[in-house]
């Protein structure tokens, strides 16, 4: 009988995010401390990292809640010709919260590394 719980089965919208889920957020901040980035630049390239197209609007959520809890900032651009943009760049606070993320994941590697195999 296969595994079913409420929980992996929530439509359409949650099977893109599945294999990535709660890493969104890290992705996000990891793909800003490269570079500051506008919102349609930080959705490009997250789909090219999850292989996925990234649903209209979602980025703009994610960096509204990455900027209440003072991970990100931005600064309004204005070029010569179109609208407006933010431009999104990672804070002290994010950079630091990203490190020690990314140390939590390496502590659980050798477990994803038994799994993958």
């Amino acid at each position: 009988m296969p595994f079913h719980h409420p929980r992996f089965h929530r439509g359409p919208m949650h099977s893109w995010i599945m294999p990535v889920g709660g890493l969104l957020p890290l992705i996000v901040l990891k793909i800003l401390s490269k570079n500051p980035m506008h919102g349609y630049q930080i959705e490009e390239e997250l789909s090219k990292l999850i292989n996925r197209e990234v649903p209209e609007g979602f980025i703009y959520g994610l960096l509204k809640r990455l900027e209440s809890k003072g991970l990100v900032t931005f600064q309004w651009e204005t070029p010569q010709s179109g609208p407006a943009r933010k431009v999104y760049k990672l804070t002290e606070e994010g950079e630091i919260y990203l490190k020690e993320r990314i140390k939590s994941i390496e502590l659980i590697k050798p477990i994803i590394n038994y799994l993958l195999s």
